[in-house]
């Protein structure tokens, strides 16, 4: 948590960046609900009553509210960009200071190729979890929350569904996100020890040439190179593979939900377009 409270006093200087790019992707969530709305509204109020003129308005207030979701989806990602960018570009400048006011001790404690890795990957992926998070961690709740929302009020009749179909899902995103956590420090690591590999052959060269080393030495970087490929291929394999999944269940949600949706319209319980 210590750690945490550190790295946001590097965004004290965007805060407007910070503020707007949440605040856009809003904007957007909002007009992506209200879309499902303004299309059931065209289907039972419009077209099942043979009302062109109604039909012709809802068909502009949805262009309009994509058009309005388009700009805050781009507002959004131009601030979380410029956020994140400033913010990884101050804290290399901050580690690169500190690492050049270490001592011969310090250095070794840490090594060429950890601070190497810091300086570059580390950060960048610093940077990658804040952009994330000002855009995806902050639609994705929303949308959640804004579908069940929906759901609840406007379709009480299909809302148990989601008491099956969301502890499914978050049951496999924590299983998953967990896998690949452990997986992608093992890739932090590797990547450490590559590093240090690259930096130690480069330096010693010319004794790894005069000792006619060279092959032993291509053996070893060949070993380290070989284990960082493996651990990455794992690592984004276990993510890659969370969609897939989630995007199979959803879609058996769907089907579920078209089927108890048609029994529930031929009662007479909800209106055709309250499915879609």
């Amino acid at each position: 948590m210590k750690s945490v409270r550190k790295l946001l006093a590097y965004t004290k200087p965007y805060k407007l960046f910070v503020i707007l790019a949440p605040l856009l992707m809003a904007l957007e969530v909002t007009m992506d609900l209200l879309q499902p709305l303004m299309m059931q509204k065209m289907i039972d109020n419009g077209i099942a009553n043979h009302d062109m003129a109604y039909v012709v308005q809802m068909g502009i207030m949805m262009l309009a509210a994509a058009v309005i979701g388009l700009a805050g989806g781009v507002g959004c990602i131009i601030y979380s960009t410029r956020a994140a960018v400033n913010f990884a570009a101050d804290i290399r400048r901050d580690v690169f200071q500190k690492v050049e006011h270490f001592s011969s001790e310090n250095r070794d404690s840490f090594g060429t190729g950890k601070l190497i890795t810091i300086v570059t990957s580390d950060i960048s992926a610093v940077q990658t979890a804040l952009m994330m998070t000002l855009r995806v961690f902050v639609r994705g709740p929303l949308l959640f929350i804004g579908s069940i929302l929906i759901v609840y009020f406007q379709a009480p009749a299909l809302f148990p569904l989601l008491f099956i179909l969301i502890p499914i899902l978050l049951f496999f995103i924590v299983l998953l996100s967990r896998k690949a956590g452990a997986w992608f420090k093992r890739v932090q690591e590797n990547m450490d020890r590559l590093n240090t590999k690259l930096q130690e052959s480069i330096a010693g060269i010319r004794v790894v040439k005069a000792f006619v080393r060279k092959d032993y030495e291509i053996g070893l970087f060949k070993k380290v190179n070989d284990s960082l490929t493996k651990t990455t291929m794992t690592a984004d394999q276990i993510i890659t593979i969370l969609m897939p999944i989630l995007m199979f269940i959803i879609n058996i949600g769907i089907v579920m939900a078209l089927l108890l949706g048609a029994v529930r319209v031929d009662q007479g319980a909800i209106e055709v377009g309250t499915i879609q």
